[in-house]
């Protein structure tokens, strides 16, 4: 079985969040993929969204934003019979 949804810190022990994003998106399989930082700089926000991520989320935003993230995805997965 494969995940429907992975949430990425960009900072991970051994990989960064964004090689690992990179893999997921490599294999082919589609899932909904988070990623969250607690480091605000648009070129890491940039990396992720280039790299495959359908959302990037500031922790400092709390998670109000990745509960909409999901409930925004849930939607549009209803649409399309998912």
């Amino acid at each position: 079985a494969h995940p429907d949804g992975v949430v990425l810190d960009v900072r991970l022990p051994g990989k960064s969040g964004i090689e690992v994003l990179r893999t997921i998106r490599a294999s082919g399989r589609r899932c909904l993929v988070v990623v969250m930082s607690s480091v605000a700089e648009p070129s890491i926000r940039e990396a992720c969204i280039s790299s495959g991520a359908d959302y990037f989320l500031f922790k400092g935003s709390g998670y109000a934003a990745l509960i909409e993230a999901l409930q925004i995805e849930a939607a549009h997965r209803k649409e399309e019979g998912l």
